[in-house]
């Protein structure tokens, strides 16, 4: 044995020959896969996005519902039209403001997904929970004979507007579907609009109920087939934005905004597409030392994360929110900042097909968005890092791996007792060494900097049937089956047992 064996052992006691023994290993050089990190508490509602002032444009979803309020009170004022678009609609507080204009002899119109369509949904992509689908339709079930239902394949929008041909016009345009989660827990943004805005909204509300849907709920009987009018001609919307089947003038002003730039881009998305043109010219102007900052949801969806990803390689600095949901882009240009809230992805579906609505902001509605998007930036709580070893990263991180999000906590220490052993030999415990995998780890989901592993070696001990045979000066000989084994009392006796042990083929052993 070695010297530091032998210093391991218990000279004075001979029933126990122990040694213990510990191994240090490091892993600050393990490369770790992309991943999300916990970069500050998630904090609540109200503290993270207060209004910024009684006169702005811009609001924020909260948790009191300040946004779904506003919808409510226009709602409730309406006198001849109510025109409401929402790929899902389940808030109940929404839906009796609607069922009281209806009993008002109002006009009421939705124009939402259908519901083969949201069943088709992927799960990864899916916007909202199964409970909320069932109460969606639900909801078409108790609208029928009371609100003109229109559904179809690609109806996304969202917006709320009243009476639209009156000076007295209002509305929203929302990121938000009508969910009682979406208006008071997700990071969502609702612009109020002017009664132009609102005019020329529903130019592509008509557009929707009368080209885009495919389906219609008239009364009681259920949903039946819409003929859309191709031949119908309806004026584009002039000041909002849209795609539609013929429009595609969100996608337009995106990428305008994004070559307008000058040194800054925020964007805010709930999905991206790597493969789309306007996910390259972000990925392009960071690559050009543009300061590009990108506001997600991490979510367990491989062609978002991917293009997530490629943003972070070419320079972007993203952070992540579990229940953002809005969409917008903000760019500091020569005249000042300006933006376009909108309701699609940066994807195919919503900048090229789809139905969507956008609004391009400038001046003090630009400058009031830009502070509400600050205050996301500051309390964000995650942020995507890339390209960084084990040793770079320490607290809560959802890693991605094989098309998976997989959540772990690293730390900087780990200790572990891997247990007791014994040896088939003294010669072993010089050498014998357990398999250093931490059971605990893994069963934690803790990744370390370090590992210190512990462990305790016995040396082996006379099978309980052996027979002794003879002595050899002071030690016992003992045979088992074809075995002959020296039994040591002492530390001491060590080096005269492996003389006699080699003489006689034996093994060394205690009792």
């Amino acid at each position: 044995m070695s010297k530091e064996a032998i210093n391991g052992l218990k000279e004075n006691d001979q029933s126990e020959f122990v040694l213990h023994k510990q191994k240090t290993i490091s892993n600050i050089n393990e490369s770790l896969p992309p991943g999300w990190i916990q970069r500050c508490q998630q904090r609540g509602l109200e503290s993270e996005r207060d209004l910024i002032s009684g006169d702005s444009r811009v609001i924020q979803t909260e948790s009191t519902g300040v946004l779904r309020n506003e919808l409510i009170r226009i709602i409730d004022s309406a006198e001849n039209i109510v025109c409401v678009a929402s790929f899902l609609i389940a808030d109940s507080y929404i839906i009796e403001s609607m069922l009281r204009a209806s009993e008002r002899d109002v006009r009421v119109y939705l124009l939402t997904a259908s519901e083969i369509y949201l069943d088709k949904e992927p799960k990864e992509d899916n916007e909202f929970e199964a409970e909320r689908l069932r109460e969606h339709i639900k909801t078409l079930e108790k609208f029928a004979g009371r609100v003109l239902v229109r559904t179809g394949n690609n109806l996304h929008s969202k917006f709320v507007i009243v009476d639209p041909r009156s000076l007295q016009a209002q509305g929203f345009l929302l990121t938000a579907n009508l969910t009682s989660e979406a208006l008071t827990r997700n990071v969502e943004i609702g612009i109020e609009l002017d009664s132009e805005d609102v005019s020329d909204l529903f130019h592509q509300f008509l557009i929707g109920f009368w080209r885009e849907s495919s389906n219609e709920l008239l009364g009681p009987g259920g949903i039946s087939k819409a003929k859309p009018l191709k031949d119908r001609v309806i004026t584009p919307p002039k000041r909002l934005l849209c795609t539609t089947s013929q429009l595609k003038t969100i996608r337009q002003k995106f990428e305008s905004y994004i070559d307008a730039a000058n040194s800054e881009i925020i964007v805010s998305s709930y999905g991206f597409d790597l493969k789309h043109e306007s996910t390259q010219k972000i990925i392009q102007s960071a690559k050009n030392g543009k300061k590009v900052r990108i506001l997600a949801r991490p979510r367990q969806n491989s062609t978002t994360m991917n293009s997530l990803i490629a943003l972070a390689e070419a320079g972007a600095e993203i952070r992540g929110h579990p229940w953002l949901h809005a969409k917008l882009i903000l760019v500091d240009t020569e005249e000042g900042w300006a933006g376009l809230v909108m309701t699609s992805n940066v994807e195919s579906r919503g900048l090229d097909t789809g139905f969507e609505s956008g609004i391009s902001l400038q001046g003090k509605d630009a400058v009031d968005l830009k502070s509400n998007i600050e205050k996301w930036w500051e309390n964000f709580p995650q942020l995507l890092f890339i390209n960084k070893n084990l040793g770079d990263v320490e607290g809560d991180v959802r890693l991605w791996s094989n098309g998976y999000l997989k959540k772990s906590t690293i730390i900087k220490t780990c200790e572990e007792f891997l247990g007791d052993f014994t040896v088939k030999s003294f010669d072993e415990m010089d050498t014998f060494q357990p398999r250093l995998v931490s059971r605990n780890s893994i069963n934690q989901g803790l990744k370390c900097h370090e590992y210190k592993f512990r462990w305790t070696l016995y040396p082996p001990k006379l099978p309980p049937n052996a027979k002794k045979i003879s002595s050899e000066d002071e030690f016992e000989v003992f045979t088992y089956k074809e075995d002959v084994f020296i039994v040591v009392q002492r530390l001491a006796q060590l080096s005269k047992a492996k003389e006699i042990a080699f003489k006689l083929q034996a093994k060394i052993v205690i009792k």
